[in-house]
């Protein structure tokens, strides 16, 4: 087994997936699979044939034990059933915690303030006594209590429990799984809170938290109120205080990724330092001291999934070249995702952690192939060339969840991603000397701190307007909801168009490199040969199929959508078309229902227009003010309401 900690992660993978979406045993899966597995060696012996057979069963089925022999299965079966008893028990325990009684009574430490607004502050709390009983959980505490609370205050509270709410439309967003991500097992409700014990100086995680409200309070002094936002997103990966409109404009142009600190942010601070501290340390010494300010850098940018991986894959890389030895990709990912998964395997469904592993894995897999193929009619641009081959490989493995996850696609990517090779990584190195500036504290470093913000505030104000083109006409396309077989479907063909390219253009080709070329050089001469019967057979197929969808009637299909206070309905009918009633809205808050829940919802339906839109009567509770959002961005046509 060439790469057992990434067999060992396939299988953690597997037993995660089983226990969070069928809900069962693992043993009841490998019942199936086994009985699978032996049905086909049972065939694959019956079927065998000494003569040569282009389309023998047996031929192909071979390859298999390639990659997957005794030693590969007992360890995913060992580690998928490790996994998979964990997922339950603490699914389990989720349940347990959700029956908590609506009037609680807590002991608890104030571990951050996550939201500060005009009439409520949000904290995370850690629950130390639950009505009497010792606990050891993390809650969300909602106080419109004036006090502000600091951190590792030890607290006394009397409120309400509010459990997380679940998924409430087809294919909606769960809160209560969004939660889960974060450790956190619900809300509480409290303004009757007192204060127990204060903050000890010399916790850890309060020196971390005191010194990100430092750096915090420090550079919006330096920095303007446009461009301070933007830094603490780009250097800390912190935006929660970037504007909605900011923010939809980054999404709309390809650009969210820089306001999640991930392999690229890391990437160039390794490059920063390495340069740096090289001449006067030495390699060694400035890969060490590169080593420990990753992890300080990982600890105060919050440790999210995809900074995690990036610190723990650019610290294998580094370890590898202090004790000599060859770093390999695969490893260094199957480890950094396995330490992710033991710390909460809930986190296999966070956006970031999926978007930060598949982009990187889209560079390994095609940024070599598109870039050979880019480079092969001149050598000239080499520097573009490759730009365009880093951002295509990236797009090609994440556009399928793009999709899945916010039912857009831009099509400014390339554009974008080449002006940001030319801004980003000197900012991003620049913002990390300037941070590293804050956190020295000294007052001396104030007047240079002046001065050096000009181009930091430059650098962000250039950053800023090229998320402007997501103004352009068609930078965002919505698109229907794809099902996890399309997406699977998809990455099948892509990688296999990469195998074949990579056969065909190779000289040097390892023996399971030379078999697929052979493979599809046959196929090749095999269709040519028939091509005439198969056009005919491929023809007769089509019109077949699409004559048992057209003829087949449909159903009648009438969905009542949960929009919270208000009414919407939204009907399929057996000729294809479209109809909603109503939409939902609410005169209070600032949650638009139609862009946030109407508009999903139809596109995991799997439409991307309305054909007749009935509205029964205009209070605020049937028609909010999101209606031009839904008749704007599904082709809603007035004529027809």
């Amino acid at each position: 087994m060439k790469r057992p900690i990434v067999t060992a992660v396939v299988g953690y993978i597997i037993g995660i997936i089983i226990g969070l979406y069928f809900k069962i045993s693992i043993a009841l899966f490998y019942v199936i699979i086994f009985s699978i597995f032996f049905t086909i060696k049972f065939l694959y012996k019956r079927l065998k044939k000494k003569k040569f057979s282009f389309y023998s069963i047996s031929r192909y089925l071979r390859y298999i034990k390639l990659f997957i022999n005794k030693k590969v299965i007992i360890f995913i079966v060992v580690f998928s059933c490790i996994s998979n008893f964990i997922i339950i028990s603490k699914n389990n325990f989720y349940n347990q915690i959700y029956k908590t009684p609506k009037d609680v009574d807590i002991i608890a430490k104030i571990e951050e303030l996550v939201e500060e607004k005009e009439y409520q502050a949000k904290y995370k709390i850690k629950v130390l006594k639950l009505n009497g009983e010792e606990k050891s959980i993390n809650f969300y505490l909602i106080s419109k209590n004036k006090n502000h609370y600091e951190y590792g205050n030890i607290v006394s509270l009397k409120g309400e429990y509010i459990k997380p709410s679940i998924q409430r439309n087809y294919e909606g967003f769960d809160y209560s799984q969004y939660l889960k991500t974060k450790n956190i097992y619900g809300t509480i409700k409290s303004d009757n809170i007192q204060i127990l014990e204060s903050s000890k100086s010399l916790d850890f995680n309060k020196m971390i938290y005191d010194l990100q409200e430092n750096i915090k309070n420090k550079s919006k002094k330096f920095l303007t109120n446009e461009t301070y936002s933007i830094f603490l997103g780009l250097i800390l990966g912190d935006t929660s205080n970037i504007e909605e409109e900011k923010m939809e404009n980054f999404r709309n142009s390809n650009m969210a990724h820089i306001l999640a600190v991930s392999g690229m942010h890391v990437s160039y601070i390794v490059i920063g330092i390495s340069i740096f501290l090289k001449k006067i340390l030495g390699k060694r010494k400035s890969k060490i001291i590169c080593i420990l300010l990753l992890i300080f850098y990982c600890f105060i940018t919050g440790c999210s999934p995809s900074i995690i991986r990036a610190c723990i894959m650019a610290i294998l890389v580094l370890l590898s070249g202090l004790f000599h030895r060859k770093d390999d990709i695969w490893n260094s990912i199957a480890i950094s995702l396995f330490i992710i998964l033991i710390y909460n395997p809930f986190l296999i469904t966070s956006i970031s952690l999926q978007f930060s592993y598949m982009g990187l894995i889209g560079i390994i897999v095609f940024y070599n192939s598109i870039l050979q193929f880019l480079k092969k009619k001149s050598d000239k641009f080499i520097k573009i060339k490759q730009i365009i081959a880093i951002s295509l490989s990236t797009q090609i493995f994440i556009i399928p969840l793009t999709i899945y996850h916010f039912n857009t696609f831009g099509i400014y990517f390339i554009v974008t991603n080449l002006l940001l090779s030319i801004i980003l990584g000197p900012l991003i190195i620049y913002g990390f000397l300037f941070l590293s500036l804050l956190i020295i504290n000294f007052p001396i470093l104030n007047s240079i701190l002046k001065f050096s913000v000009i181009p930091l505030n430059a650098g962000i104000n250039m950053l800023e307007a090229l998320s402007n083109i997501s103004k352009i006409p068609f930078s965002k396309i919505y698109v229907k909801t794809p099902s996890i077989y399309e997406i699977i479907v998809f990455y099948l063909i892509v990688i296999i168009i990469n195998l074949i390219y990579k056969s065909q253009s190779k000289k040097k080709l390892t023996n399971s490199g030379l078999r697929l070329k052979l493979t599809y050089q046959l196929i090749k001469y095999k269709i040519k040969r028939k091509s005439k019967k198969i056009l005919v057979i491929f023809v007769i197929i089509t019109v077949l199929f699409w004559g048992i969808i057209i003829i087949q009637p449909s159903k009648l299909c009438i969905h009542f959508v949960d929009v919270g206070q208000g009414d919407c309905t939204f009907i399929e009918t057996p000729g294809n078309k479209t109809i909603l009633i109503d939409g939902g809205g609410t005169e209070f808050g600032d949650f638009d229902v139609g862009k946030n829940t109407v508009l999903p919802y139809v596109l995991d339906r799997g439409y991307t227009n309305i054909d007749y839109i009935i509205i029964s009567h205009f209070d605020t509770d049937h028609i909010g003010r999101h209606f031009n959002n839904i008749t704007r961005t599904t082709g809603g046509a007035s004529n027809n309401i």
